[in-house]
């Protein structure tokens, strides 16, 4: 072996080397098992003659900042130099830049609310996780690209946005929990459809926890910009303010002495609701509920979309409810006071799913009727409501009231049942006063599992899972509130079929008619599902100065 020269000696450093040695860390990272290797004596001599034949080089940094690899810009999108940064500006997109739509809790249930949302429930990751729900935001992509998702954007934070572009010194980063796979390219076109120009647009990598991998690159970014010198991040998850707070008063602690003093905020940003259209969400939940029942596991069952009915009635559209109350004076008398509810948005049926008897009584689902006020009273300065009958006395109408009633108003701690105990009843402001109602359920949807035996009716209630102790099958039990109502509640057949649909919300609702979901939109109220006439105009606002008469 004396004919050969470890190859470790040509590590040492030459008097000169050619410009191509720079490139070899790059293209043949050595390891130690190639450092142990020998080479032949007459290359070494041959390397020994070339290398001094050619002039000495310094060996410069990378010219490509390492940060791309974060980025989903292009390679050819230049990032700032270490020496010009002096300060970050990060952004987070949803909800804080950008409104993304939310599920909206006037259509579902308060447990599927949450479960639209968690990561693990559905196969396909759910809400956040599937990026057909963010395309479907507005009109559609095609469209809103066009006109930059008008109306969806937090414009505060986007003049910041700007502010922040427009400042030489700084660094602007959309940093975002979506996947990269999922979301890169949809997030890339509702960015530039508003011309806003990011250093860096940052999506989080499949399988990894958003806060973790937004704390990574934090940390990463700070560490190659060194000389900046303050740090500010927009977020609207309180959870992820808190702990963005306390990483950066982490790493300022234990980087001093060792970069540039930094100084870091965390701006907290309020967020703003907004859903997709009543019709659109349920169409897109649903399809996901389809491929997370094709996904499923063999032993689990299937999910589907059920109702839970509070109860039926002759619901009010939001414009008949407005002008009942105006004539009424109800707003006049009591809209001031924060205590009082105004309601005036369904004339009683029953309070529970109408049986296929009561609607032989009252008509199908989604039969119209038209009511005139009879006569209006009040109880105790507590509940407020009229006296109806139908205009048309040939038209049969049915309640489990003493007689119709529309509740108009009640107060903090009151029910509108407390309106059966009205005894004085005086002839209304006006003659007259008339209004359109349907023949609707007031209802939330929720998503469980599809029992092969549960009938419609036994759908109606939601279910709570037992102890798993008692129940290693994963299945649901009913309550004892549950079963009481179905004792008293015995359906003689199911009630599917068109339907109108009524929630709980103080801004708005959403009607079904048929197999068609319409959006409602009601002002300063509780109210839910409504049918709604699609010609009708918009919603008018409450007024009206007249005198209280009673």
């Amino acid at each position: 072996m004396s004919h050969l020269v470890p190859a470790a000696r040509l590590l040492l450093p030459p008097t000169r080397v050619p410009p191509f040695i720079a490139l070899l860390p790059r293209l043949l990272p050595l390891s130690a098992t190639l450092l142990s290797t020998s080479i032949p004596v007459s290359y070494h001599r041959l390397l020994r003659r070339r290398f001094a034949s050619m002039s000495s080089f310094t060996i410069q940094p990378p010219a490509t900042n390492p940060l791309h690899v974060w980025s989903i810009l292009p390679s050819s999108h230049s990032l700032p130099t270490v020496s010009t940064v002096r300060a970050i500006h990060i952004y987070d997109f949803d909800n804080t830049l950008f409104l993304s739509p939310l599920p909206n809790p006037k259509i579902w249930h308060g447990p599927t609310l949450n479960n639209l949302q968690a990561i693990s429930w559905l196969a396909n990751g759910g809400w956040w996780h599937d990026s057909r729900i963010l395309a479907a935001t507005g009109a559609g992509v095609e469209i809103e690209e066009k006109r930059g998702w008008e109306g969806w954007w937090n414009e505060s934070v986007v003049q910041l946005v700007r502010l922040s572009m427009e400042q030489k010194d700084v660094m602007t980063v959309l940093l975002t929990g979506r996947s990269v796979d999922g979301f890169g390219t949809l997030i890339t076109r509702i960015v530039q459809s508003r011309g806003l120009k990011f250093d860096m647009v940052v999506l989080k990598p499949e399988q990894k926890k958003t806060l973790a991998f937004k704390s990574d690159f934090l940390k990463e970014l700070l560490n190659y910009y060194e000389q900046a010198e303050e740090i500010r991040i927009y977020e609207d998850r309180i959870r992820h303010v808190q702990a963005f707070r306390d990483f950066l008063s982490s790493y300022a602690e234990s980087t001093r002495g060792r970069r540039a003093p930094l100084t870091g905020t965390v701006i907290e940003v309020s967020e703003e609701s907004r859903c997709l259209p009543p019709s659109i969400e349920l169409s897109e939940v649903q399809t996901m509920i389809n491929e997370h029942n094709a996904l499923r596991l063999p032993h689990t069952s299937e999910l589907r979309i059920k109702k839970t009915v509070f109860y039926t009635g002759y619901l009010l559209s939001n414009k008949s409810t407005a002008a009942v109350l105006n004539a009424l004076s109800i707003p006049a008398q009591v809209g001031a006071e924060s205590d009082v509810k105004l309601l005036g948005n369904s004339v009683l049926i029953t309070p529970k799913p109408a049986s296929q008897s009561v609607l032989h009584k009252t008509g199908p689902l989604g039969t119209k009727v038209e009511f005139e006020v009879e006569k209006v009273g009040c109880w105790d300065k507590r509940v407020w409501a009229a006296i109806v009958k139908p205009v048309d006395e040939k038209v049969r109408v049915y309640t489990d009231n003493p007689r119709p009633f529309l509740v108009l108003a009640v107060r903090r701690n009151a029910k509108p049942i407390d309106a059966a105990k009205i005894h004085a009843w005086v002839p209304p402001p006006k003659p007259n006063i008339r209004f359109t109602a349907v023949v609707g359920e007031r209802l939330l949807l929720r998503i469980e599992e599809d029992f092969p035996h549960e009938g419609e009716f036994d759908s109606l209630f939601p279910r709570r899972r037992q102890r798993p102790e008692n129940n290693t099958a994963g299945r649901y039990a009913y309550t004892d509130r549950d079963r009481e109502i179905g004792r008293n509640n015995k359906r003689e057949s199911d009630i599917a079929g068109s339907a109108v649909a009524a929630v709980d919300g103080s801004a708005g609702g959403y009607g079904r008619i048929g197999n068609g979901w319409r959006y409602d939109a009601y002002a300063n109220r509780s109210d839910g599902l409504r049918y709604e006439d699609p010609d009708r105009p918009d919603p008018t606002p409450y007024g009206g100065q007249t005198k209280s008469l009673w």
